[in-house]
C-alpha cells in the first residue's frame, strides 16, 4: 500500500513538523556552538593561515620534535610515524626509562627521587619511568642551540601541520612550557573566544586562566597531561634545578602545574577542583615556572588504553626497594 502526506493526519502532521524543527534546532545548536565545531573552526583558519605563508612547507628547521616511546611499545610508534609522515614532520625519537623491566637499577635515579609521592610511600613505576623519560628529553633538547622543542609521548596524535619555524609560534617571550593538548584548552573552544586568535596562528593564555575556565566548565582534570607540549630553554634548565631541589613526588604535568602558581592560585585551584586528592602537595610558595596554554592545540591523545606515564601503573615500589 502506497501513502502519501495527504493520507496523514493534519494532527499528526503538525506534531511531526514540530519534532522536526526541534531536531533541525538541536543539529544547528550543535553546528554552530559545540566544542567539537569550534575546535574545528580553529583548525580550519590554523590550516589555511599556514598554507597561506610560501615558506611553510616541508618539516621544521629550526626546533626538534621528540616523541618518547618505550622500545617495546612499536605499535605506538608506528602510529605516531604515519602521522607525522602523512604531515611531513620529521621528529626524534627518545627512548623511555622503562623501570617497570625487571630488576630496574635505581640507583643512579635515587638522588631525584623524594620520600613520598602524594604523601604516600608507594611511587608507581610507569610514573617514574615517565618523569625520568621527560628529563632525558629536556637534557637533550639543551644539548642543541634551539631556543625550544616540542615534546610529545607515543600516544599523542598530531592533529595538523607544525610550523617551519620556531618564530612562527609567536611564543609569549617569558614562557617556559606551553600546553599544547586539548583538555588543558577546553575552557577556550567557543564561540566567545573564536576571533582571538584572528591575527596569529596561534592564542596564548596563562594556566591558571585556562585551569579557572575548565572548573567553571565543571570539566573533570584527570591530569593536564605532558603528551604534547612546548619547552623552552629557560623551562627546560628551571625544570631541571626544581627536580634537583625539590625531588620527584608528584605526577610530572602536576609537577609543572603547581609550579607555575603561587601559593594563592593553588589554593583557589584546590578548591575549585574539589577532589582532595592534591591536599597533600606542598611547594615552595612562589611560581617558579611561567606556562601558558595555546589554541588550537597541536596534538590529541590517540586510540590507545593507556598513556605512557599509566602504563602498568598500579605496579608500586617503595623508597626503600629502590636502594636495594
Amino acid at each position: 500500500m502506497k501513502y502519501n502526506i495527504t493520507s496523514i493526519p493534519k494532527k499528526l502532521q503538525f506534531y511531526g513538523l514540530i519534532a522536526l524543527s526541534i531536531s533541525l534546532l538541536h543539529l544547528f545548536q550543535f553546528l554552530l556552538f559545540s566544542t567539537q565545531r569550534a575546535r574545528y573552526l580553529y583548525f580550519l583558519k590554523y590550516i589555511k593561515k599556514l598554507k597561506a605563508a610560501p615558506i611553510e612547507k616541508g618539516s621544521p628547521t629550526d626546533y626538534t620534535v621528540y616523541v618518547i616511546n618505550r622500545k617495546k611499545d612499536i605499535k605506538r610508534l608506528k602510529s605516531f610515524r604515519d602521522r607525522a609522515c602523512k604531515l611531513k614532520v620529521r621528529f626524534e625519537v627518545v627512548h623511555a626509562i622503562d623501570c617497570l623491566v625487571e630488576g630496574f637499577d635505581f640507583s643512579s635515579y635515587l638522588h631525584l627521587i623524594g620520600e613520598s609521592f602524594y604523601g604516600g610511600r608507594n611511587f608507581p613505576k610507569g610514573s617514574i619511568g615517565s618523569f625520568l623519560s621527560h628529563r632525558k628529553t629536556w637534557l637533550r633538547f639543551l644539548e642543541t642551540n634551539n631556543k625550544i622543542a616540542f615534546i610529545c609521548e607515543d600516544d599523542s596524535l598530531l592533529l595538523a601541520k607544525l610550523p617551519l619555524f620556531e618564530a612562527a609560534f609567536k611564543i609569549p617571550e617569558d614562557a617556559d612550557i606551553i600546553f599544547a593538548n586539548p583538555r588543558m584548552g577546553e575552557g577556550f573552544y567557543d564561540k566567545e573566544s573564536f576571533e582571538m586568535s584572528a591575527k596569529d596562528l596561534f592564542s596564548y593564555y596563562s594556566l591558571y586562566d585556562a585551569l579557572l575556565k575548565i572548573c567553571q566548565k565543571n570539566v573533570y582534570i584527570g591530569g593536564p597531561g605532558l603528551d604534547g607540549y612546548i619547552i623552552t630553554r629557560s623551562g627546560a634548565k628551571k625544570l631541571l634545578d626544581l627536580y634537583d631541589k625539590l625531588k620527584y613526588r608528584m605526577n610530572n604535568d602536576w609537577f609543572v602545574v603547581f609550579n607555575s602558581l603561587c601559593a594563592a592560585e593553588r589554593d583557589a585551584f584546590r578548591k575549585l577542583e574539589g577532589s582532595g586528592r592534591l591536599d597533600h602537595v606542598h611547594l615552595p610558595e612562589g611560581a617558579s615556572l611561567k606556562s601558558y596554554v595555546m589554541v588550537p592545540s597541536l596534538v590529541d591523545l590517540a586510540d590507545f588504553e593507556t598513556s605512557i606515564r599509566m602504563l602498568d601503573e598500579r605496579t608500586f615500589v617503595i623508597k626503600e626497594q629502590m636502594k636495594v
